[in-house]
């Protein structure tokens, strides 16, 4: 049994490897001179070495690299899989670390920063909003209620259209709290 994270960090990844070693794949049709990676704080290991079929020529390869240190959570960014495709050419130059946080407001960001430690090195954006905090619940009973009320006071008193509004979780809708909820 595979679950999704072996399915396209090993599997597909070696499958496209093989394909290519094989000879059967027409390598001028799936090569480029430049490879743009966008997120690449999340690029695995075996991602990066397939890549490396996609170049006509890997020792003059160009890459760019966007990704957010903020959200590198399991891996410092110098031992970031990534580094191994841009290290060994000296290609920082085409390395960017973004560095705005362009997703949250001002007081969510530094809430978020004050709570986790992470992102402080990100740039908030200028627009305020309501700030945030914390409500400890005992009970299921008691996260429902005290959901609703938030939710009432953001439609309610501060007139945010309710399909404007985003409920996240580290859980699935069908495994949190609120699965068997009706609204």
């Amino acid at each position: 049994e595979t679950n999704d994270n072996d399915f396209y960090g090993e599997r597909i990844p070696l499958a496209l490897i093989s394909a290519f070693e094989s000879g059967k794949v027409d390598k001028e049709q799936y090569t480029f001179d430049a490879v743009i990676i966008d997120e690449a704080q999340d690029f695995h290991k075996n991602w990066c070495d397939s890549i490396r079929h996609f170049f006509k020529d890997y020792d003059s390869r160009i890459l760019y690299l966007f990704y957010d240190d903020n959200q590198t959570i399991f891996t410092k960014t110098d031992r970031l899989p990534v580094t191994e495709l841009i290290a060994e050419t000296g290609i920082s130059h085409h390395l960017f670390k973004l560095q705005d946080n362009l997703r949250n407001t001002k007081e969510i960001h530094d809430f978020a920063v004050s709570k986790s430690g992470k992102g402080s090195t990100a740039h908030a954006i200028d627009i305020s909003g309501i700030e945030p905090y914390e409500i400890t619940c005992k009970n299921k009973m008691n996260v429902l209620k005290e959901t609703e009320k938030i939710l009432q006071t953001l439609i309610d008193n501060h007139r945010i259209d309710h399909t404007r509004i985003v409920v996240l979780s580290n859980r699935s809708l069908e495994n949190s709290i609120f699965a068997d909820a009706k609204k």
